[in-house]
């Protein structure tokens, strides 16, 4: 399936599930760290990617154990940022960091108080794009309770469409698309896309279909009746229901457009260039339905990042949000993930991947 989710959750979505922890002993007081809040935040999106970035604290910090960089939101599958990864850890490029001893990618202050980091970067943090705020062990309060573990705070720039001008960056094509939705529950969206813009004006009319691993792939070693074949990262004899590691395994799946398991959802929206290299991508809402298992998200918003890489390749990071997630006939609250896409060459993508309906023609057509 390409609606992926826990098992456990099928059995135990209609239940509020509640945890009581015991203290050790009754005059025994936890008290708590400083926690990091992104002002002026809804759901993790700011609106004004020109004013300074306002981090609070719940109380006034050390200035001395402040740590914290701005990074673009790179996991792996396991959800590790590139210096969390054991043997293959990469060094962290941040697009701001501080410390009492310095400043790197623009200018910060700390209010008097030291309840409050405002930063007005260099360049403009990438709109639509999922960023970062990583705070590293050790932030104290000034009596010195401290954070233990490296925080992680997640959020984006909202992306407006001023529908005057279009883009150079992002042409029309196949695209692959990985959703992973975080909220209420984790599932993640496997899909299928076309996307046709006017370049002029940055209109985009997509359809995204349901993608499913390819039934006809053959393994080294034949698999058996339920199981896949996976031939990437490696070959290997899979449950159909396995999440995709990232986006470069597209050649893995296939369309499926055949209810009860398949599904097609047209999505509009509006894309510009943000720089020569970079354009930003917002979508209107859209519902998407699915018979099997029973899932609709209700108000279906991308809003994502494109650029090219050093291949040539666009791709883009962002972040998904629906207005209400149903289960069955159990209503959730909203729901939020990120977003990876990746333009696929033709010569590769799948020929029966459906096209997005002609737009409606207007009054004076």
């Amino acid at each position: 399936m390409s609606i992926l989710f826990p098992r456990a959750f099928a059995y135990a979505a209609p239940f509020a599930v509640v945890a009581v922890v015991a203290g050790s002993t009754a005059c025994e007081r936890y008290v708590a760290p400083p926690e990091v809040v992104v002002v002026g935040a809804k759901d993790g999106v700011l609106t004004d990617v020109k004013a300074p970035l306002v981090l609070s604290f719940t109380k006034p910090v050390n200035r001395a154990t402040l740590d914290v960089k701005i990074v673009p939101l790179d996991l792996d599958l396991e959800g590790n940022l590139p210096d969390e990864r054991g043997e293959a850890s990469e060094e962290l490029k941040p697009l701001f960091s501080y410390t009492e001893l310095e400043t790197l990618g623009g200018e910060s202050d700390v209010d008097p108080e030291d309840t409050r980091l405002v930063i007005r970067p260099k360049a403009p943090f990438p709109v639509g794009q999922k960023l970062a705020i990583v705070v590293e062990p050790g932030l104290a309060t000034k009596d010195g309770v401290a954070t233990t573990v490296r925080k992680r705070i997640l959020f984006s720039y909202d992306f407006k469409c001023s529908g005057t001008s279009g883009t150079k960056v992002v042409p029309n094509g196949s695209y692959f698309a990985l959703l992973d939705i975080e909220q209420p529950v984790p599932v993640q969206i496997q899909l299928w896309g076309r996307m046709e813009i006017d370049a002029t004006n940055g209109n985009v009319r997509a359809q995204f279909t349901n993608a499913d691993r390819n039934p006809a792939l053959k393994c080294p070693t034949e698999c058996a009746a339920e199981k896949a074949c996976r031939l990437k990262p490696a070959p290997d004899c899979v449950v159909p229901s396995l999440k995709a590691g990232n986006v470069e395994e597209y050649s893995d799946f296939v369309p499926n457009v055949t209810p009860p398991t398949g599904y097609t959802v047209t999505i509009n929206g509006c894309i510009e260039d943000q720089d020569a290299d970079t354009a930003a991508l917002v979508t209107a809402p859209a519902n998407l339905v699915v018979q099997k298992p029973e899932v609709q998200v209700n108000g279906l918003i991308l809003t994502a990042s494109f650029k090219k890489d050093a291949q040539g390749i666009v791709r883009s990071t962002g972040t998904v949000t629906g207005s209400e997630i149903v289960f069955g006939i159990a209503r959730l609250a909203s729901g939020k993930g990120t977003a990876s896409i990746r333009l696929v060459p033709e010569s590769e993508a799948p020929k029966d991947i459906p096209p997005p309906p002609a737009a409606a023609p207007s009054r004076d057509q």
